[in-house]
C-alpha cells in the first residue's frame, strides 16, 4: 500500500540535512578529524523522507575512514563522549547531551557499494555531508513511497539473519508490505535464528526483539512473526500452544490467547498517561523499557500452562500452579536472551502474581489490608500486574461481569499505588544506564545492566546512598574485574 502521508522530495531531504545545525557540527568535526567522505544514511534519511519527527534524536553516518580515534576527536569537538560499538565493523558511537551519532566505516569501496550491501532498499539512501547530494542506487525512495520492504540483494537475509526481525519491526511500525522477494528470503533463512543454530548471538536477538516489542505496533508484529513461522523458530516450544484446549472458560487455544493478551497489552500501554506513562517509560536496563517487558510478559504469562495442564474426571481443564511455574520459566527464558537480573525479576514477579487480581475481585468486600498486601508483594510491578489481569481477561472471551469486577479492582489498586503512603516509594535510581556509559566510559550492552543491578543491590543493603557513592562503588568494582 502506498504511503498515505506527504513525503519529502529528494531535494527537500538534501535541504533538510544541509540546514540542520547539529549535522553541520558533526560534519565539521568529521572533516577536522580526517574522516574523509561522510554520508547520512539508513533510518536517518528514511525518517526525514517520511517527516516522522521534527528533530532526529540520532544520526547514522557512513564514513570513508572510521576509527575510535576519529570518534573520540569528533566527540571532543561536540562536547560528548565516544566509544566503540564493534571494532570489527569499524562502528563507533558519539554521545552528546542532545543527540547520538553512530559512525560506521564503508563496507565496500564506495558509498554506492556500501548502500547495495544494506538490508532493505528504503534504508539504502544517503545524503552527502559535504554537498548535500542525494544518492539512491536501489530506488529505495520509490519503495518507501509504495510502502514495500524490498531486500537490497538476493543474499541480504543470509548475510545477517537478524534482519528478518528488523523486517517485521519496520513492517509493523511503518505499515510496510513484505515483498515476495523478501518473503522468499525469510522462508529460506529463518532457521538460522533458532536458538541452537548458533548463527546469531542471544544479545543481538534480545536487542532487536525488545525494539520490536517497544513499538506501538508490537501486536501486529507478533502476528506477522507467527504467520511467517519465525515466532516458532525463535521459541520452538510456542508451537505446542497452537490447538491446545484451555477448557470451557476460554474461547481460544493457548497461542491465540497469548497473541490477544499481547495485543491488549499494547493497547493498554498506548493509552497510559501521566504517572502511569512515566512508569512504563522507565528503562529497566539498556534498551528494555517496562512497556516492552510488559508486552513480552503478556505474551508469555501462561508459559507454565502446558506442563500443568490436567483434565479432571468430569472433563474440566485445570492449570494449578501454572503461575508459579510460569514465573520460573519466564525468568529462565529471559536469562537465555541475556536479559539482566532486574528485568528478569520484574517479569518473574508479574507472572507469579498475574492471578492475584482475580482473587481480590472475587472477594465480596476486598479489605484495605488485602489491597495493601497486593502492593507490598508486587512492589514496583503492581501496576503492570494489575493491568495484565485485565489483558488476560479480555483475551479470554466475552465475560462482561468478570471484566467489570477486574477493571474496578485494578483501578483501586492503581489509585492506591499512586496515592497511598503504604505504596512502594518510586524514588529516582542513584544512577541511570546512560550515566554509566557517559561518566565511566563503559560500552553499551549487558555490562551496563549488570552494573545497574549491582548498584541497586548495594543500595538495598545500605552500602551506598548517593550518586557519588554509587560511582565510587562502580569504579572500584570495574578496577577489580
Amino acid at each position: 500500500m502506498a504511503y498515505s502521508g506527504v513525503m519529502a522530495t529528494p531535494e527537500e531531504i538534501s535541504a533538510c540535512v544541509s540546514a540542520d545545525r547539529r549535522i553541520g557540527a558533526i560534519s565539521k568535526a568529521l572533516f577536522d578529524a580526517g574522516a574523509g567522505e561522510a554520508y547520512l544514511v539508513g533510518g536517518s534519511v528514511r525518517d526525514i523522507a517520511l517527516k516522522t519527527q521534527r528533530e532526529l534524536p540520532d544520526f547514522d553516518i557512513a564514513l570513508r575512514n572510521s576509527s575510535l580515534k576519529i570518534a573520540e576527536k569528533v566527540a571532543k569537538a561536540l562536547g560528548g563522549s565516544g566509544f566503540a560499538l564493534d571494532e570489527g565493523e569499524r562502528a563507533y558511537r558519539v554521545v552528546t547531551k542532545t543527540f547520538e551519532a553512530d559512525l560506521v566505516g564503508f563496507r565496500a569501496e564506495d558509498i554506492e557499494g556500501d548502500l547495495r550491501g544494506r538490508d532493505f532498499t528504503l534504508n539504502a539512501m544517503a545524503v552527502s555531508l559535504a554537498d548535500g547530494a542525494f544518492t539512491d542506487p536501489l530506488d529505495g525512495y520509490a519503495a518507501l513511497f509504495e510502502g514495500t520492504l524490498i531486500p537490497c540483494s538476493g543474499e541480504a537475509m543470509e548475510a545477517d539473519p537478524l534482519r528478518i526481525l528488523r523486517a517485521f519491526r519496520l513492517g509493523a511500525t511503518h505499515s510496510l508490505a513484505i515483498s515476495p522477494a523478501l518473503s522468499g528470503q525469510i522462508a529460506l533463512t529463518k532457521g538460522q535464528l533458532a536458538p541452537d543454530a548458533g548463527r546469531i548471538s542471544p544479545e543481538r536477538i534480545r536487542d532487536e526483539l525488545f525494539k520490536l516489542l517497544g513499538g506501538g505496533e508490537a501486536g501486529a508484529a507478533l502476528r506477522s512473526l507467527q504467520r511467517s513461522g519465525v515466532l516458532f523458530t525463535l521459541f520452538p516450544f510456542v508451537s505446542d500452544w497452537e490447538g491446545m484446549d484451555q477448557g470451557d472458560y476460554h474461547s481460544h487455544d493457548l497461542l491465540e490467547h497469548a497473541l490477544r493478551a499481547a495485543e491488549e497489552a499494547v493497547r493498554v500501554a498506548g493509552e497510559c498517561e501521566g504517572w502511569l506513562l512515566e512508569h512504563f517509560s522507565e528503562e529497566l536496563e539498556q534498551n528494555i523499557s517496562r512497556r516492552a517487558l510488559f508486552i513480552f510478559t503478556a505474551f508469555f504469562h501462561d508459559i507454565g500452562k502446558p506442563e500443568t495442564r490436567r483434565v479432571e474426571p468430569g472433563g474440566r481443564v485445570r492449570f494449578i500452579t501454572h503461575d508459579t511455574l510460569g514465573a520460573k520459566m519466564i525468568s529462565k527464558l529471559l536469562e537465555s536472551l541475556r536479559v539482566g537480573k532486574r528485568a528478569r525479576l520484574a517479569a518473574k514477579r508479574v507472572v507469579a502474581g498475574h492471578m492475584r487480581l482475580y482473587g481480590l475481585a472475587n472477594q465480596e468486600r476486598p479489605t484495605e489490608r488485602s489491597r495493601l498486601r497486593f502492593l507490598r508483594d508486587l512492589g514496583e510491578e503492581s501496576p503492570e500486574t494489575a493491568l495484565l489481569a485485565l489483558c488476560d481477561e479480555r483475551a479470554t472471551g466475552d465475560n462482561a461481569p468478570a471484566l467489570d469486577k477486574l477493571k474496578a479492582t485494578a483501578e483501586e489498586i492503581l489509585e492506591l499505588y499512586r496515592e497511598s503512603l503504604f505504596a512502594v516509594e518510586r524514588s529516582e535510581p542513584l544512577l541511570r544506564g546512560r550515566e554509566i556509559v557517559d561518566i565511566l566510559g563503559v560500552g553499551e550492552g549487558v555490562l551496563v545492566g549488570e552494573l545497574l543491578s549491582a548498584v541497586a543491590d548495594a543500595e538495598e543493603r545500605g552500602d551506598i546512598s548517593t550518586k557519588e557513592e554509587a560511582l565510587a562503588f562502580l569504579r572500584e568494582r570495574l578496577d577489580t574485574h
